[in-house]
């Protein structure tokens, strides 16, 4: 397969690849979207591209609750959401 030859040429795919319950399509969809994971060196940085970054709802005195940006790439979050529904951690 042209994908498999293709993906084989990324660095680190098949550190991703030895994780449990993830597979193929979870890898391609992670490197279509982030790219060369090696330019994230500060996990934060990946986790903002993703709309993962907590933000506080403070305004002035008032005291909001955190909650999650969503400002980043919808279908990285997608693809990362995807792989914690099948993890075995969360399955437990």
């Amino acid at each position: 397969m042209m994908i498999k030859k293709k993906i084989a040429e990324v660095p680190c795919e098949d550190k991703m690849l030895e994780i449990r319950e993830i597979g193929l399509k979870t890898v391609i969809g992670f490197v279509a979207e982030v790219g060369d994971i090696s330019r994230f060196n500060d996990p934060r940085r990946l986790q903002k591209l993703a709309g993962y970054a907590i933000v506080s709802g403070e305004s002035g005195k008032q005291k909001g609750e955190s909650y999650i940006s969503y400002r980043g790439r919808k279908r990285l979050r997608y693809v990362l959401y995807k792989a914690a529904v099948v993890s075995p951690v969360t399955n437990r």
